[in-house]
This record gives C-alpha cells, structure tokens and sequence, in this order.
C-alpha cells in the first residue's frame, strides 16, 4: 500500500482531478493496429491493405514498390516509403533516437492522401509524387518534396504514444495429438499436422490450446472455425510452439466472423547468436505461405506472438490472404503479393479484464505510481469502461486511499478539510 507524505498530497490530488478529463496526448490502443510491432515492420512489394486501420512498429518502417496501403502509419523512429506506392492515411514519424538524416524518405511516384507529422526531416522524389494534405515537422527540420496540398508548418508538435502491447496469457497445453481430418471441442491438445486435403474443424466458441499446428508439405489443407451459431463469445487459440502453415483456405462456418477469433503463440527462437534473416522460413513464431497450388492461403483472425517473429509469404502470382490483424513483440516481414484486411478485434484478448497497459518501460517513478499513471493516458471517459474493478470512480474522478506519515494524521486532516 502505497503512503503519501502530506506535502504530496495536494498535487496527487489536482492531478486525479483533471486525469480522466484532458490530456495532452493519449496512449494508442494496439487494437486499432492492423499491423504493430516491437522491433522493425518489413513490407515488401505490391502489399495491399485495406480496412481503415492503423500499422507501426516501435522501431522503423520500411516498406517496397507497387504497394496499395489503406492504413495511418506509425513509426517511433523511422518510415521509408521506397517508391511506387500509394497511401491512404495519415503518416507520422517520432525519430525517439533524433537521428539527423532523413526520417521519412520516399523514391520516385510516392501518392500520399493525408497528413504528415515528423520529427525530423523529410526526402521525397518529386518525379511522379504527390502529398495531398499538410506537412507538420519539428523546428528546423527540412522539407524537399513535392508541394503539399496543405502547407508546411514546423513548431513544437504533440507526437503520439505508441500502443503497449498485450498481456501474456498463461496456458497448458495437453497430451492428445491431433493428425488428420478431425473436428474438435475447447480443450487442450498437443501437436496438430495436417497433410493433403485435410480439415481441422475448430466447433464451438471458447478456448483450444495446442502445442503445435503445422502441415506437411505444400498441398492445400483447411481449417474450420465452427460458431455453431453462437451469437456471442469468441474462438481463442493458445499455442506454445510455432504455427506454421503452407497453403492453408481458413473459414467460419454457422455464424462468426475474424474479429471473434484471437490467437496467440509463445514461440521463441532459443538459439544463441541466431542471425535475424528475412528469408529464413523456419525461426518464425507464426508462418503462413502460399504453398504452390491454386489457392489463395487465408488466415482469420488477430495473431499475437509475444516472443517470435511473424512472416507472411507468398509463391509465385498467389496471393496470401489473411482478415484481422498481426502483432509482435519482434519482427513482421510480409513479402510480395499479400493482402491484408483489418477486421478489428471486438473483445478483449487479456484474461483480465478491464486490462490497462503498462508503461513503455514496465513502471513510471512519478508520484502517483505506474497504474494511474495509465489510466490517465489510456483510457476515454470514465463511463466507457465496462465493469471496472480495479479502481474505485465516482463522478469521474478516482477514489485514492490516503495514509497519512506518523505523527501527521491531525495534519493531513485538516488539510484535506
């Protein structure tokens, strides 16, 4: 239990005051992210998103040719739009390390629908480039681009908190392995392999765990997400290995849709000295490709893979698929000829609930200590969170216990009167 000296009081008490009314910036919610990762986001060419949502990494951005993104774009640190592209979406850069050299950079025929706000300096290829909205950089930060519908301003500017990520739920996995056609119940199981046309049907919304879910070779296999016509509750699927899936067609069956399906994979790669390849298909926590045959590869759902790295491949002219959302504590590299539809998650993926995040650095050495601090900065008006039991609110403001020094009760009493 936290005990405040009476010299301390006062500004706790202003501050809770004004916390769940203003702030000078809010922390993101990754659930807006259709892409969000911890360390560098890699997109290769002709990527196509849609959907309206958000990506960003923590670290940079950096994206290839012939891409369609329909998404804002967040980076902490920096973005390169490399060159025949066209973006919808506001595109924001906060150069946390203030590097000195360009901080959003694009080549030739860069289209950009929406407004820019970077931390630094700005080089785009005018040949063939457009920016249609306002420019926003810091003081004395340069821009050399094509002509911005909207102006170019620097000041002081108001960057936005990139989102935490999601908490780490804890599983186990059972003992019954799953090979071949089968349809399956909530339950915890352990190893899945597929092979040739074959059809794991998952019935019933609630929670499966699986040590592993694979399939041999690269001919097509299927995977069924059964919402036996439930209108509510959701499909989870936990697992402590790796998913790794080539040419694989998911579907929901008797109701559902992928904002009602959550996956999280604890994999990590333990080996020391690994060297961090973009080619490598194997050190993946979550690995979807296209395989070689006729159908497009299609993955449902919100992926989260805390330790590992996520990759999404595609052979040849087939395009791989997937509706929901990706997001790493380490890298996503998604090469050529992806699709991407955000379908935003639409319950909470936390085993604990209302879940507020943690700061970026796990705690915060301000007075008020790290969990008002978040919910300060995380929330919106009070009314909006559902069932909240962790804070005692009335009026919209919070309840704090107070716990006054030795000697001091008599003091801090009429003080607070």
């Amino acid at each position: 239990m936290r005990k405040l000296s009476l010299a301390s009081i006062l500004p706790i008490l202003l501050l809770l005051a004004v916390a769940t009314n203003a702030q000078n910036q809010q922390q993101q919610n990754v659930k807006d992210f259709v892409l969000y990762s911890a360390k560098d986001l890699k997109l290769n060419e002709q990527i196509k998103i849609t959907g309206n949502g958000n990506l960003g990494s923590k670290k940079n951005v950096i994206l290839k040719r012939e891409s369609n993104i329909t998404a804002n774009i967040f980076s902490l640190e920096k973005i390169d739009l490399d060159k025949e592209s066209t973006f919808i979406g506001n595109i924001t850069a906060n150069n946390f390390s203030n590097a000195t050299d360009d901080i959003l950079k694009g080549d030739k025929s860069i289209k950009i629908t929406g407004n820019l706000l970077i931390n630094g300096k700005i080089k785009i290829n005018p040949s063939g480039s457009s920016v249609i909205g306002s420019v926003k950089q810091s003081i004395g930060s340069s821009y050399a681009g094509p002509s911005p519908t909207g102006g170019i301003t620097n000041g002081v500017l108001s960057l936005p908190i990139m989102p935490a990520l999601p908490i780490v739920n804890s599983f186990t996995v059972g003992t019954a392995n799953i090979n071949g056609t089968q349809t399956i119940t909530p339950g915890a199981y352990r190893d899945v392999v597929l092979d040739k046309d074959q059809t794991l049907t998952l019935k019933g919304v609630g929670t499966y765990i699986f040590k592993s879910l694979t399939n041999k070779g690269t001919d097509n296999i299927k995977i069924k997400f059964d919402f036996n016509n439930s209108a509510t509750g959701q499909i989870r699927i936990f697992v402590e290995g790796k998913i790794e899936l080539k040419n694989v067609t998911a579907s929901t069956i008797n109701g559902g849709s992928a904002n009602r399906i959550y996956t999280e994979i604890h994999y990590k790669n333990n080996v020391i000295n690994s060297i961090d390849d973009d080619e490598d298909d194997v050190k993946n926590a979550f690995f979807l490709a296209s395989g070689n045959g006729v159908n497009k590869c299609i993955w449902l759902g919100t992926v989260w893979a805390p330790y590992g790295k996520i990759k999404i491949k595609s052979a040849g002219s087939t395009t791989t698929k997937l509706e929901g959302a990706l997001w790493s504590g380490d890298k996503i590299y998604i090469e050529k000829n992806a699709e991407i539809i955000y379908a935003p998650l639409i319950f909470d993926p936390n085993n604990i609930s209302p879940y507020y995040a943690p700061p970026e650095t796990g705690k915060t050495p301000n007075l008020i200590g790290s969990e008002l601090t978040q919910l300060s900065t995380n929330t919106g008006a009070i009314s909006s969170i559902p069932n909240n039991n962790i804070f005692f609110i009335e009026n919209n403001k919070v309840i704090i216990e107070v716990i006054a020094e030795p000697g001091q009760y008599a003091a801090l009493l009429a003080y607070l009167q």
